[in-house]
């Protein structure tokens, strides 16, 4: 499985097995076909890189090139005369140039080669699925401000009682978070958006983050069990994330924290500080373990310092979590990262999780009582009030809009004007 996000995601391997034959071997060109756009690195001569064709008693004697979009070339290939066999491996793809079809398409791929009398026909090399679900638990910035951390670390921040809110990312299938593989760049990478905070805010996140298939995972313990900053156990093999050092605002470069898996238990306490231009900042994660034989998840706390001010309604700050590093480079490049996805918000993972009616997601409510409008252009302003309000512990950002519904012989003249098009609700709080 590969995923449908992914512009740069590996095929399986293609393998060829010919019967019959006679003589001496065989000179040839093999061609491939694929459903996709390739998206193989480029070498200084325009080859690609990666892609490789090999057999007993094969001999290529130039480099694969693309033909076209979705075409590779072997131009010149040797193979015995007699049942010939080949494989054909290390293709990448962009996902979401297929045109199979369907909301998961598979990649396909045709070989044709000439001298040989192979099926017409294509077979499928990989299939897709999306990858990522996330829920955001956003507690906002209180008006009555969040203090700074006793010490500069997880403990530190749970002490003094700082603000925090939470983004959990989930996968959809059990492989969909892959640590780095010997031909990418990275492993799964996660770029966290944050925007909407004041310029008096500081942000603290925590550099390592350990799955929810620890006995003690990370949490700023808002959602379930109690605070902790991680601690991670070989033997349950969790989900285990490194925040990436000096990675770019599309989650691309830099370097983890940590490089590879702790071979015993260890704990995590460390955290660092997210900055801000005009309030908003990125922080980027990536997969550094997995256990590919179960469905992990895992919470990202970010915590929030900030004086009290004397605002009516807190800021609308916005979090969200996304795959990276985020592209649209869809073509073979000799630079783009690999992997890297298309830029997407992903759907909820409460779901998968059973948990979308828990306490600590958001809940809309609305006064359902009617409001009726009655005045003339001449006459003064009548006003009307809807009340919205939250029936979880997680704020929700609200947006209004107003329809006017046709009526014969009435004015089309645009008569009514929204207080609050949009704005914030505080967990248990209400807004008129």
């Amino acid at each position: 499985m590969i995923h449908a996000e992914g512009l740069a995601e590996q095929a399986g391997d293609i393998a060829v097995t010919c019967t019959g034959g006679a003589g001496g071997p065989i000179s040839t060109v093999v061609v491939v076909v694929l459903n996709a756009s390739v998206t193989n690195r480029l070498d200084a001569d325009g080859n690609l890189l990666g892609v490789t064709i090999s057999g007993a008693g094969l001999v290529s004697t130039a480099a694969p090139v693309l033909n076209s979009a979705n075409v590779i070339l072997f131009g010149a290939v040797t193979v015995p005369g007699v049942a010939p066999a080949f494989v054909i491996s290390g293709i990448r793809v962009a996902v979401p140039t297929a045109t199979s079809g369907g909301s998961a398409p598979f990649i396909n791929a045709t070989v044709a080669a000439n001298r040989l009398s192979l099926p017409n026909s294509p077979i499928v090399v990989a299939t897709s699925a999306p990858t990522l679900l996330s829920s955001i638990f956003n507690y906002g910035l209180p008006c009555t401000g969040s203090p700074a951390p006793v010490t500069n670390d997880f403990p530190g921040l749970i002490a003094a009682g700082t603000t925090s809110s939470t983004v959990r990312v989930t996968e959809a299938f059990s492989t969909a978070f892959a640590s780095k593989q010997a031909s990418a760049d990275s492993g799964v990478r996660f770029l966290v958006n944050i925007s909407g905070y004041t310029a008096s805010s500081t942000i603290y996140v925590p550099d390592m983050i350990v799955g929810n298939r620890s006995s003690a995972p990370t949490t700023a313990g808002q959602i379930i069990g109690v605070a902790n900053g991680g601690t991670y156990d070989p033997s349950q093999n969790p989900l285990l994330l490194a925040r990436v050092t000096n990675a770019d605002s599309t989650g691309a470069g830099g370097t983890p924290f940590l490089l590879i898996a702790p071979g015993s238990t260890t704990s995590f306490t460390s955290v660092s500080q997210v900055p801000l231009v005009n309030g908003s900042g990125t922080v980027t994660y990536e997969v550094i373990n997995a256990d590919g034989s179960a469905v992990e998840s895992a919470q990202i706390p970010v915590f929030v310092s900030v004086p009290a001010s004397n605002c009516a309604t807190p800021p609308a700050n916005k979090l969200s979590a996304m795959l990276a590093p985020v592209s649209a480079v869809s073509v073979p490049t000799q630079t783009d990262p690999v992997p890297r996805f298309v830029s997407a918000i992903p759907p909820s993972d409460c779901t998968a999780l059973g948990d979308c009616t828990a306490p600590y997601f958001p809940l809309l409510q609305v006064d359902s009582t009617s409001v009726t409008i009655t005045g003339s252009s001449q006459g003064p302003v009548v006003k009307g009030f809807i009340t919205l309000t939250n029936g979880g512990s997680n704020q929700y950002n609200f947006s209004v809009t107003k329809t006017y519904l046709p009526a014969t012989g009435q004015s089309s003249a645009d008569w009514l004007t929204l207080n609050a098009a949009s704005g914030v609700v505080g967990p248990a709080a209400g807004v008129t």
